[in-house]
């Protein structure tokens, strides 16, 4: 039997954002509600399921096993000024950008 190992998940680093919900990302609405979305981690493509709210101009992001069970990690959503987005893998302990 082979294991193939996965990149690592670094906090603090913004990852590319491919596609949510199975289309190229326009809006963080998109990440609001439940969602997929596809990060690219140095070249290794990387499936996130669970659910965002709003907060601030951002998303918070809660990963969770198979989209709705035990919370993975949480992850800060950006939309770039070139239509782009990131998401940063954050402790769950850091505060809200809400203000």
């Amino acid at each position: 039997m082979s294991f193939v190992s996965q990149q690592p998940i670094a906090s603090g680093v913004g990852y590319t954002i491919n596609e949510t919900n199975g289309e190229r990302p326009g809006s963080l609405d998109q990440f609001v509600g439940t969602a997929v979305f596809v990060i690219d981690v140095r070249g290794e493509l990387r499936t996130i399921e669970g659910s965002g709210s709003f907060d601030g101009k951002s998303v918070r992001f809660y990963e969770k096993h198979g989209g709705t069970g035990k919370d993975i990690r949480v992850w800060r959503i950006t939309a770039g000024s070139d239509c782009s987005f990131t998401a940063c893998h954050e402790t769950a302990w850091q505060p809200s950008k809400a203000s």
